[in-house]
């Protein structure tokens, strides 16, 4: 129903002014300007602080070494970032891995990957557009454990870990240090 007011749990508003305060009190968006303006940078004194805070495991289960919390309680954080225009290319990506992860890795790559998103040590790019037609169907592609084509316009690549890759018809992950893998930063 289009009339239907979402309210929020004690503990969901409690996330919410813990977020708020922090950002309040921390992210400073001098040096996020700044940072915008220089190749593949992005403040990690601001992501140090994410860890800090928990939020790189905000998504991720406690059997895993994450707070474990719901999609609600993720979308609560991400919204007072936004409030703040907090950018951290990691957060967002990382709890899109971590879906991705739950929802189609097996138990050893969740296993291996899991608590190092809730760490914070591994730092996900999302990689789906290639070219200049972003909405086209994805041309590279996967086939005997190998993945090439190109991606264009990916968010904190240079400074990630890992990527999720959307191929025609799979979704990719890839260890980015990987000695097959080029990288190039380009301008924001």
């Amino acid at each position: 129903r289009a009339d239907m007011a979402l309210s929020y749990t004690s503990d969901q508003e409690q996330i919410r002014a813990e977020a708020r305060r922090f950002l309040e009190n921390s992210f400073k968006s001098d040096v996020n300007r700044a940072l915008l303006r220089q190749r593949g940078a992005y403040d990690e004194n601001f992501w140090r602080a994410c860890i800090d805070m928990g939020w790189t495991g905000a998504g991720v289960s406690e059997a895993y070494g994450g707070l474990g919390l719901g999609a609600v309680d993720v979308c609560i954080i991400a919204e007072e970032c936004g409030r703040f225009v907090a950018a951290s290319p990691f957060l967002a990506a990382n709890y899109a891995a971590m879906i991705a992860l739950q929802d189609y890795a097996d138990e050893g790559v969740r296993a291996a990957l899991a608590p190092k998103i809730a760490s914070g040590e591994a730092r996900f790019a999302l990689a789906f557009f290639e070219g200049d037609d972003n909405l086209a169907r994805p041309t590279a592609s996967l086939s005997g454990g190998a993945l090439s084509g190109a991606k264009v316009a990916v968010a904190g690549a240079a400074a990630a870990t890992h990527a999720i890759v959307s191929t025609g018809d799979a979704l990719a992950l890839v260890d980015l240090s990987h000695a097959s893998v080029t990288r190039a930063a380009g301008d924001t």
